[in-house]
């Protein structure tokens, strides 16, 4: 992947939507707006106003553009910390989880967001964020608040957890410099499209390291956020020690939050982190676990009706994946066997997967309308499909070389990505069926 950095250039991503935050508030200009022939495009402390937008596009600046603002009347810590007391008050799988931790009121994360002292510049791009979704502020106080307290499940100081806390509020940040439709909200994005999503955590890494002077272990645990100690993660695939505490903190904070906003979130988390042994340190699966325990029950009754892929072709799909890799083993230039080797270990885990949750059950019987078997079918599949995809979105990353890598990962990618239609998926008597095998995670499954 090609070196990306900051820069001078004006992102007309960002610069798109910091004219709509003028529009609606009073963005100025923090230094001397200057290009690189010395033109003076924006005086010191003058208002940014529509016609900037037209004066700024594809000019080459003295310095970013992203360090030389500040926005009248922005968010500060009194109102992160308002907004973290209303969310405790208001959700208690979020208390649960932080006292999992030892956090017992939430008054610790409240604490290390009372510390954070962020510069104008990225005070300005939490408003932005907030600009263009409306739950973007609470949705990053919620991370941080979870960072906190796997943080703390990590047995990180303080240093540590205040670190994983500000990374939390900050780990989209570098979303501001990308092009809106590879973000839009029910998209499905294309495995070759995920290249330009996938900087992200690197860009939120530059930002922070380059507009503020927070220490360098936020900015590392933002570019980690989409980690997995098992490799599975990206940017970078790091694996194990190579993502640091901090990092795993956010990227497990991360993952949770994702369920905030359905029912039953705990029970939905606790699932989803046990789908793949190894993905998530066993520290950070222990503290959803802890919450659930001890937390309020929820009750789970039949699940709203939502379209998820059949056990039956979820099955045919992921046995069909695996005779595909295995094709690719056999007289292909190495760099292909390579990617073809590291894409059949992680279906093979999900192939356990699939038997372990209990969805192999659903190929034999049927379970009638029992609303916890529904919904923990629908979890496992849901999550076990999106896992499929992202394989499909590292393969079309990393087999990109040349037209020959793309055409021999063409048809493994599309059966990965659910593009395939129905009718073209190998029946089961065309794949080799999945084959039963111990059940690593017992407490999931039910009787038939």
């Amino acid at each position: 992947m090609a070196a990306i950095s900051l820069g001078t250039a004006v992102n007309p991503f960002f610069l798109a939507r910091l004219m709509r935050l003028a529009l609606a508030r009073s963005v100025l200009a923090s230094d001397d707006i200057v290009d690189q022939f010395g033109v003076l495009l924006l005086a010191r402390g003058a208002r940014m106003l529509p016609g900037h937008q037209a004066a700024l596009a594809g000019r080459f600046l003295t310095r970013p553009l992203e360090a030389s603002l500040q926005l009248v009347d922005a968010v500060d810590t009194g109102a992160l910390v308002a907004s973290a007391e209303q969310l405790l008050a208001n959700s208690a799988p979020l208390a649960a989880i932080l006292r999992a931790g030892g956090d017992d009121d939430g008054r610790g994360a409240l604490a290390l967001l009372a510390r954070a002292r962020l510069g104008a510049p990225l005070r300005l791009l939490i408003e932005m964020s907030a600009c263009e979704a409306d739950a973007a502020l609470d949705d990053g106080v919620r991370v941080a608040l979870l960072s906190a307290g796997m943080a703390r499940s990590l047995g990180l100081d303080e240093d540590g957890q205040l670190a994983a806390c500000l990374a939390g509020l900050l780990h989209d940040i570098g979303e501001l410099l990308l092009d809106p439709r590879c973000m839009a909200p029910g998209q499905r994005l294309a495995p070759r499209g995920w290249a330009e999503l996938v900087t992200h955590p690197r860009l939120g890494q530059l930002l922070v390291n380059e507009l503020d002077t927070l220490p360098l272990a936020v900015g590392r645990a933002v570019a980690e956020h989409h980690e997995r100690v098992d490799g599975s993660g990206y940017p970078h695939q790091l694996r194990g020690l190579r993502c640091s505490a901090p990092g795993q903190a956010v990227a497990a904070a991360d993952m949770i939050a994702g369920f905030f906003d359905k029912d039953s979130p705990l029970e939905r988390a606790e699932l989803a982190l046990k789908i793949v042994p190894g993905e998530q340190s066993r520290p950070l699966l222990a503290a959803v676990s802890n919450a659930l325990r001890n937390g309020p029950a929820a009750p789970i009754g039949t699940p709203v009706a939502v379209e998820t892929e059949s056990a039956g072709r979820l099955c045919t799909r992921i046995a069909a994946s695996i005779q595909q890799c295995e094709l690719l083993l056999d007289n292909q230039p190495a760099h292909i066997r390579s990617l073809a080797n590291e894409a059949l270990a992680r279906i093979r885990t999900l192939e356990r997967a699939f038997v372990s949750t209990g969805l192999d059950a659903y190929l034999h019987h049927k379970h009638g309308a029992d609303g916890k078997l529904l919904f923990e079918k629908t979890v496992a599949t849901r999550e076990i499909v999106w896992r499929l995809r992202h394989i499909a979105r590292q393969l079309a990353l990393h087999a990109d070389g040349s037209d020959a890598e793309r055409r021999a990962f063409a048809a493994l990618i599309a059966l990965l990505d659910n593009e395939v239609p129905a009718a073209r998926v190998p029946s089961t008597a065309q794949v080799t069926p999945i084959r039963p095998v111990a059940r690593v995670h017992p407490e999931l499954n039910r009787p038939a």
